[in-house]
């Protein structure tokens, strides 16, 4: 059985949707029983959301879920101007999880597609602003726009091996889920309860789950595991809840694994205007994270972090600089100081830079003296490694060579 990590990749379920106009329309969906469930808890921010509410087809049942009393008197106000809007009361306690699990958990399944979602709120001040980002995330890719619901059920009724569908990974400068650590504390919790679910997949510790929350649209039989089971609210922690490692996060984990199990897949659905920024957004991080692993590792290329070539090349470094007495780095330029900081890295430490004869600029660079080739070339036991740009390498290379020197390896050609 496939990760469903795996599966999405090979399969590129990853669907970007218009927010403003619908790419097809279909009466069949339409016709189907369609609910969105929606959990809120703090008071000042339920105008905000009831922006996104709005924006739900009249066709669709909206199912408001809160603990705070008057959050729902103003949702009963609000149902007062158009149908099928239903207010559900639930206990202080399990967060949207209960929401979802408890109060939610049998009117679920008497739909064909279910959305889920909830507010959000930062508790720090510095990461309000991601905070912001993310709140735009879980709920302009999942009810956007009313153009943008219809093209999610669409998703479903043109994909039929489609059981859930969740908004991307959160990014920004403090959260790092979208290309870091999303397991956290709850990689073993996650796998107990898909035991006890009496759900088969395979878990890997090295692939992130899809779903890090519980935000998501589904197919209600996708998941029918997860609502089968008769939740009560004390199956959940009294506040303070811990960062990591109880049920509820193994929930929030669990979606695309429960799915699978029933046979269906999982997705990952956003707007085309959120695309348009998360391009932007992770094209400079990446340009960010670059310069940083140049400066630091001397890693130049995506294929330089691939683990067999980083063992072969630091293997070769290695084998080079134990056979020769002095190794020098040709090029004392980008590519020879990333040379220089890998092998310091390695505990390695070159003789010195050397540049071709009249060259020399530089007396130092880095600490480490300059040479020019006619310094070194005659000298015993002297192995070179080149390091300049690929163009330059092959003809530094030819001249070696036909001065009568081979004891050189070329410094940044090896394959990935």
């Amino acid at each position: 059985m496939e990760n469903v990590y795996d599966i999405r990749k090979k399969e590129s379920l990853m669907f970007v949707l218009p927010k403003n106009f619908c790419l097809a329309f279909s009466e069949q969906y339409i016709n189907k029983r369609v609910a969105i469930a929606v959990n809120l808890y703090y008071e000042q921010d339920v105008n905000f959301y009831l922006n996104y509410i709005r924006q739900v087809p009249d066709f669709v049942h909206i199912y408001v879920i809160s603990s705070v009393s008057n959050i729902l008197d103003k949702i009963e106000e609000y149902s007062k101007q158009r149908k099928n809007v239903f207010c559900l009361k639930k206990e202080n306690r399990g967060r949207d999880i209960s929401a979802l699990l408890v109060a939610f958990r049998e009117i679920a399944l008497e739909y064909e597609y279910i959305c889920f979602i909830h507010d959000k709120k930062a508790h720090h001040v510095y990461l309000e602003e991601e905070v912001s980002l993310w709140i735009n995330n879980l709920w302009g890719n999942t009810i956007g726009t009313s153009s943008y619901i219809q093209n999610v059920l669409s998703v479903f009724e043109d994909n039929p091996e489609i059981g859930v569908l969740a908004p991307p990974e959160p990014m920004g400068e403090h959260i790092e889920s979208w290309y870091g650590e999303i397991w956290a504390g709850d990689f073993e919790n996650t796998k107990k309860l898909a035991k006890e679910l009496g759900v088969k997949c395979e878990f890997d510790r090295n692939k992130p789950p899809i779903t890090l929350g519980t935000v998501f649209w589904a197919r209600s039989c996708s998941l029918e595991k997860l609502f089968k089971r008769e939740w009560i609210y004390s199956d959940f922690l009294e506040e303070p809840l811990p960062d990591d490692g109880t049920i509820s996060h193994a929930i929030e984990r669990v979606f695309a694994y429960v799915a699978q199990d029933a046979g269906f897949k999982t997705g990952t659905i956003m707007s085309d205007e959120y695309a348009e920024w998360s391009l932007l957004f992770l094209q400079e991080s990446m340009r960010k994270m670059s310069c940083l692993l140049v400066e630091k590792l001397g890693v130049h290329e995506l294929y330089q972090m691939k683990v067999e070539y980083v063992e072969r090349y630091e293997k070769e470094l290695l084998e080079f600089f134990t056979k020769n007495k002095e190794v020098y780095i040709y090029g004392a330029g980008v590519f020879g100081k990333e040379m220089l900081i890998r092998a310091r890295r390695m505990e390695l430490e070159a003789k010195g830079f050397v540049v071709s004869d009249g060259r020399r600029r530089e007396l130092c660079v880095n600490g480490v003296p300059v040479y020019e080739l006619h310094e070194i070339i005659d000298k015993e036991g002297v192995g070179i490694i080149v390091s300049l740009n690929y163009g330059l390498q092959e003809q530094i290379c030819k001249d070696l060579q036909a001065r009568g020197f081979d004891n050189f390896i070329r410094g940044n050609v090896l394959e990935g």
